[in-house]
This record gives C-alpha cells, structure tokens and sequence, in this order.
C-alpha cells in the first residue's frame, strides 16, 4: 500500500491482480470509502475527486441546513 496526501488528507492506493484501489479513511467513524480503478493514476484521481467533493461539499450542505433552521424548508439541489 503506498500512502498519499491530498489537500491535508491521507489516502492509501495499492493493487491486487489488475485491478488498483483506493480507499480514503473516515477520521471520525470506523471506515472510509474504497474504490477500485483500472490504473494507479485513475485510482489517485478518483481519490482525490473524493477528498475535493467532501471539502467542497462542506459549506453547500451547511447553507442548506441553515435554511432549514431559518424557513423550515430545505431548497432544491
């Protein structure tokens, strides 16, 4: 398994076979998410599309509950 770091979160990427994998730890539960990909480079980007949709995501959601406190309504996607 080789470790890597991608905006402050590390994430392993190994193969089996001929397939690559992937998997970024959950730091706050028991788990994470895996992912399998036909080339380590794919493996690596998939992963980190992960890690920027995650840290991205972030403030989306947090508008979204904020309008849900607000107006008890929660705004279409």
């Amino acid at each position: 398994m080789r470790k890597r770091s991608y905006m402050g979160t590390t994430f392993e990427v190994w193969s089996g076979e001929r397939t690559w994998f992937w998997l970024v730890p959950n730091p706050y539960r028991d788990g994470g998410v895996i992912g399998t990909a036909a080339s380590e480079s794919e493996a690596i980007e998939e992963a980190r599309e992960l890690i920027e949709d995650a840290v991205t995501g972030w403030p989306w959601a947090l508008e979204r509950l904020a309008d849900y406190l607000d107006n008890g309504t929660i705004a279409a996607a």
